[in-house]
């Protein structure tokens, strides 16, 4: 995908977690348009781009 492409619902995802291959996944984005990760909750995706999705958690 590329940064520009919008997210919608049912759309797989890779999420990759930096330095933890463990936590990294494929994962659908729900009907509601949420991604859920395991250590974050439910975090919102739809009409957002790739590029817009990336998360930096510290």
């Amino acid at each position: 995908m590329t940064p520009d492409y919008s997210i919608g619902p049912k759309i797989l995802g890779e999420i990759n977690v930096w330095d933890n291959a463990d936590l990294s996944k494929q994962e659908h984005v729900s009907p509601d348009g949420r991604i859920s990760l395991h250590l974050l909750g439910n975090i919102p995706a739809i009409e957002k781009t790739v590029g817009q999705s990336k998360l930096k958690a510290s």
